[in-house]
């Protein structure tokens, strides 16, 4: 009989009890992860490097062509609404 078609006996692990512990891990993995991504997303050098990042994206796509003039008004409805 081989490995994986052993039945699990009293010292091997129940399957329950194989899934309560991967679950732990999982939670415990995600819990360190989102911890170290808090602190590092916290920390002013990791700011810079976003913001620098972000900006350069925004900034490198170059100006829109203008193609007439637009012009937005602010507070130009009725004050009833219509």
């Amino acid at each position: 009989m081989t490995n994986a078609m052993r039945p699990l006996g009293r010292r091997g692990l129940e399957q329950g009890q194989v899934l309560k512990k991967l679950f732990y891990v999982v939670v415990a993995l995600v819990v360190l992860i989102s911890a170290a991504a808090a602190l590092l997303f916290n920390a002013p050098p990791v700011q810079d490097a976003l913001a620098k990042r972000v900006a350069t994206a925004l900034l490198g796509r170059g100006a829109e062509p203008v193609d007439g003039l637009r012009v937005v008004v602010c507070g130009s409805a009725s004050p009833l609404g219509g």
